[in-house]
């Protein structure tokens, strides 16, 4: 039996250790995201529903490339992203009338690496999405992600976070290439529904 290369072994930890950080932090939910992000037959890609999603982009998945899904929810709807670029953090006591106060002295450095942090508030939110779907972090954002949210922000008239709430309530959606979510919408519109009843049957059935 062949054993895997020790690289791949590498690559697939630090995947695990990525999504840990995210907050996931059930191990067998840890198991189950890295199955189907990484084996085109996991068992575990179907639905509530019941139904299995096909998954094309399932590979040994690096976190460079799961980090650029994150980064694209956070500025598109979900959150906003917070930048730091510290070199270094110094403290400083001064006197104020109750107690000694610390005020913190920032000094900036053009050339750092950004760090992309997901906000408390986001977290809940974009975390029930990777539990219920996973494979979204196996997406490729230009050809996949940023097709689907632009057309259901034209088509529907909303704006980036009333996209994101209509994928917090059918994460499934994300499954659906631009093009069938367009021809669904555009048999609805044909026909007569509202918005407000397009938004309902996509959050509910279609």
């Amino acid at each position: 039996m062949n054993q895997p290369k020790q690289g791949s072994n590498l690559q697939l930890l630090a995947a695990s250790n990525y999504l840990r950080s995210l907050g996931i932090d059930d191990e067998t939910t840890v198991r189950r995201c890295i199955d189907v992000l990484t084996n085109p037959n996991s068992l575990f890609g179907g639905t509530r529903a019941g139904k299995k999603p096909v998954n094309p982009f399932a590979r040994k998945i690096t976190v460079e490339e799961m980090e650029e899904v994150v980064a694209f929810f956070m500025n598109n709807g979900f959150a906003q992203l917070e930048v730091a670029r510290v070199r270094r953090t110094v403290v400083s006591r001064q006197p104020c009338a109750a107690a000694p106060c610390r005020r913190w002295s920032v000094t900036w450095h053009p050339n750092v690496l950004l760090h992309v942090t997901m906000p408390d508030l986001a977290r809940p939110f974009f975390l029930q999405i990777v539990k219920e779907f996973p494979q979204v972090l196996g997406y490729p954002v230009e050809a996949r992600l940023q097709p689907l949210f632009a057309y259901l922000a034209e088509a529907l008239q909303l704006s980036p976070a009333a996209v994101a709430d209509l994928l917090k309530a059918r994460p499934v959606l994300l499954g659906l290439q631009r093009e069938s979510v367009e021809r669904m919408v555009g048999f609805l519109i044909e026909n007569g529904s509202s918005q407000e009843e397009i938004l309902k049957l996509l959050e509910t059935s279609l």
